[in-house]
């Protein structure tokens, strides 16, 4: 018994001598690696990590670790440049954790050649190593692989058997001319980034036929060539090609079909061809090419669809192709293209789901294609492309969802867009130096509300001619500006409209008609001003019940006959303004504010003569032409103000002889040829202290002689007019007089201070030739009765 447990013993105690270490292993001197054969004889599967680093340059050679065949945690070599070789890792099969070489430069090591997998990261950084052969059995890493600021990449043609990375592939910094991938390796599950090389080509992927993530080829100064991933088929995630200055050719991607992510192609401004991705049928995300001097950009001849944006800021000078291109799930942005003459392609592209965007493209000419594009889910702009001069019909778009601007300096006829009908917020054609013609967009039905008060705008487009179509718009949320087109005659179209919700707005053009809205039933405002044509604006009747302010300024008008059926307005204002006369609004019953007529010339002061009542003002100041109102015959209430200044011409304001009630005051200023004006309402607020009469004619220019005209003995009588009429009244000439049962002994004529300036016995017929124009009294004398009536001279 006693024999059996001293050889169990001395076996135990032989056991555990050969056992691998407890704690972490750090090897800086041969000695020490040769001690360790000795040490752990039997140590095949090391549980804890190992480091061979040589600092004073005596290790030759590692084959003190022999036995071992399994790490289940780090091994890191460096500084091994007086190593003769690593076949004393010969037996080493596998790293359960992370492998790193670094810091070593020795040509022709071999050795390694069992270890197949590195189940952590492999670290391959600051080392030479031209002419090895290690590694080549090595078949997977399982994180990530990287490769940095190396001068020899050699070693990578001898990893034959890696068939692929669990994690990212990363060169970086590396100073070698070739970058030559493993040529067996198919997957890469992580990333694959060439960052800050100075290689000139990337080649030997060609059996790389899919990538988990991203690749990113970002910053390789001198690279000239890309080329060598002919299997590859999809990429996880982003492809983005960035900053590579010297790049000539992006080639060797020729089966690629899908991007799960975005395809970036950024500063690379040698790049001659984009050829190489006519493979691919999908992008998951954006697909961008920003300020790349590359020629053109053409090809992605198969490309169906882009998940993401599609946006271009570069140089080039021409963009084709993308003819089987059906859907972009974001928006279209071709911005700030310095030298991009040419858009030519997209015919079967269909869907936009974001915005239209064009902008700043100066030396652009054309823009053919889109012959199928129907949805626009955001806004369409094309905005400061000075030089266009082309541009597609767009005959398939139907749908927008924001706003619609073309700000076309050089193209001289905008026809087409018939297809589109709705989602429009914002509607503007604007700039356009050399536009002519206006026509198409015939089956848009509304301008959508937006943030804009203006939804609807052409403007500053100074040789346009013709506006035309617009027949299917009905709806306008917001107002309608056009404005700024000195030389715009016709405004044709817009027949179907019935809502212009603010207002509509002509300002600075030349328009001669204004006769088309026949069907707009509601309407914020009316505004023209500063329109160098004669215009007709005969187009509004359908418009009843009350619409906002209508404003004319600056203008000559010919026909003011459209606005017969509007019965109340907010304000009415003639300024600086020709016209014959102002018949058209005899429907309208009440103004809310002001009636405001300010230097203004008008042949016939006439019209509104269904008008009640204003709100607040009746202002009519510095204007020539009419001597006599003959309008507001109907007039009864004022809730402030007359103000009556400055009319050069005016000699009769008879027709106001009507109004009842005045809310504030009267003032009768500068009118040179009034000497009338003891009309009924400036006589009862002359009593009450509230009217102002100066600097008109003897007779009206003061209130001293308003106020005695005003008192005179003259009585008009409205009783008895049984017996006797006459006419007309007013008269330019002549009196008749009927009496159905008997004559007076005489007339008399009286001016209205009383004073007699006729009498006659000639009862039958007055002749009132010789006197001016203005306000009379005939004193009608019979034999036991006296009546006065009022007469006005023209």
């Amino acid at each position: 018994m006693k024999i059996f447990s001293f050889v169990f013993l001395l076996v135990l105690v032989l056991k555990t001598y050969g056992q691998c270490p407890t704690q972490a292993v750090q090897l800086t001197t041969q000695e020490q690696i040769d001690a360790f054969k000795v040490t752990y004889p039997n140590c095949t599967e090391l549980n804890v990590s190992l480091s061979v680093s040589d600092n004073i340059g005596t290790i030759k050679n590692v084959n003190g670790l022999s036995n071992i065949e399994i790490i289940n945690s780090s091994l890191n070599l460096s500084r091994l440049d007086s190593l003769v070789d690593f076949n004393g890792l010969n037996n080493l099969k596998e790293i359960n954790g992370d492998f790193s070489l670094s810091n070593t430069n020795h040509p022709g090591l071999a050795g390694l050649q069992s270890l197949k997998f590195i189940k952590g990261n492999f670290d391959f950084s600051y080392n030479s190593l031209p002419d090895s052969a290690i590694l080549s059995s090595l078949s997977q890493i399982g994180r990530n692989f990287s490769i940095r600021s190396n001068d020899d990449l050699s070693l990578l043609s001898n990893l034959s058997s890696l068939d692929s990375i669990g994690g990212d592939l990363n060169f970086g910094s590396n100073r070698d001319k070739y970058i030559k991938g493993p040529n067996m390796l198919r997957v890469v599950s992580g990333n694959v980034l060439f960052t800050g090389n100075n290689s000139i080509e990337i080649s030997g992927f060609e059996n790389l036929g899919g990538i988990g993530k991203s690749i990113t080829i970002e910053n390789n100064s001198n690279l000239l060539n890309l080329s060598g991933m002919s299997n590859l088929k999809i990429v996880g995630g982003d492809f983005e090609i960035e900053d590579n200055e010297k790049l000539e050719i992006a080639g060797g991607f020729d089966i690629l079909e899908e991007i799960l992510g975005n395809l970036g192609l950024y500063r690379n401004h040698n790049l001659k061809s984009y050829d190489s991705f006519n493979f691919l049928k999908s992008i998951g995300g954006d697909l961008r090419f920003i300020q790349s001097r590359s020629q053109e950009i053409r090809g992605f001849e198969n490309l169906l669809r882009i998940s993401g944006t599609f946006s271009c800021y570069s140089s080039s000078t021409g963009i084709i192709g993308f003819n089987k291109l059906k859907e972009i799930g974001g928006a279209f942005s071709i911005d700030e293209n310095r030298s991009l003459k040419t858009i030519d392609g997209f015919r079967a592209l269909e869907i936009i789901g974001g915005s239209f965007n064009l902008y700043k493209n100066e030396e652009l000419i054309s823009l053919i294609g889109f012959e199928k594009l129907q949805n626009v889910e955001g806004s369409f702009r094309i905005m400061y492309s000075l030089k266009l001069e082309v541009i597609s019909k767009f005959e398939s778009l139907e749908n927008l969802n924001g706003d619609f601007f073309l700000f076309v300096h050089s193209l001289k006829s905008l026809n087409g867009f018939n297809a589109l009908k709705s989602g429009v917020s914002d509607f503007q054609i604007r700039s356009g130096y050399q536009l002519e013609t206006i026509s198409g967009f015939n089956t848009l039905q509304k301008i959508d509300e937006g943030y804009e008060v203006w939804k609807f705008r052409i403007e500053n487009n100074p040789n346009l001619i013709s506006i035309s179509g617009f027949n299917g718009l009905k709806e306008v949320k917001g107002g309608m500006q056009i404005y700024d087109n000195p030389k715009l005659q016709n405004v044709n179209g817009f027949s179907a409209i019935e809502l212009i919700e603010y207002g509509i707005h002509f300002k600075n053009n030349s328009i001669t008609n204004l006769d088309e809205f026949n069907n707009l039933k509601t309407l914020g405002y009316f505004s023209l001003s500063s329109n160098s044509g004669v215009c007709s604006i005969r187009g509004f009747n359908s418009l009843v019940d009350h619409m906002g302010q209508f404003f004319i300024y600056n203008s000559t008008i010919s026909d003011l006959s459209g606005f017969s059926n509007v019965n109340s307005m907010e304000w009415v204002s003639f300024n600086d303004t020709s016209i014959e006369n102002l018949t058209g609004f005899q429907n309208l019953k009440r103004i809310d504010i002001n009636f405001d007529m300010t230097s203004c010339d008008v042949t016939h002061f006439s019209g509104f003569n269904s008008l009640t009542d204003i709100g607040e003002e009746l202002n009519i100041n510095i204007n020539t032409g009419f001597q006599k109102i003959d309008a507001f015959e109907n007039l009864r209430k004022i809730g402030k103000r007359i103000y009556l200044g400055n009319n050069e011409d005016l000699n009769n304001i008879g027709s106001l002889d009507n109004i009842e009630e005045v809310g504030s005051s009267i003032s009768i200023y500068n009118n040179p040829n009034l000497s009338v004006c003891n009309i009924n309402i400036v006589c009862q607020l002359l009593e009450e202290g509230r009217a102002g009469v100066e600097y008109n004619k003897e007779g009206c220019n003061t209130k001293e002689e308003v106020s005695a005209a005003c008192k005179g003995s003259l009585k008009i009588d409205d009783n008895n007019s049984d017996l006797f009429s006459f006419y007309p009244n007013p008269t330019n000439d002549y009196i008749k007089v009927n009496y159905p049962t008997e004559l007076p002994e005489r007339i008399e004529l009286l001016d209205i201070s009383g004073k007699i300036l006729k009498d006659t016995n000639q009862v039958e017929t007055l002749d009132l030739r010789e006197f001016g124009p203005g306000i009379y009294f005939l004193k009608f004398i019979f034999d036991q009765r006296t009546y006065s009536k009022k007469v006005v001279k023209n």
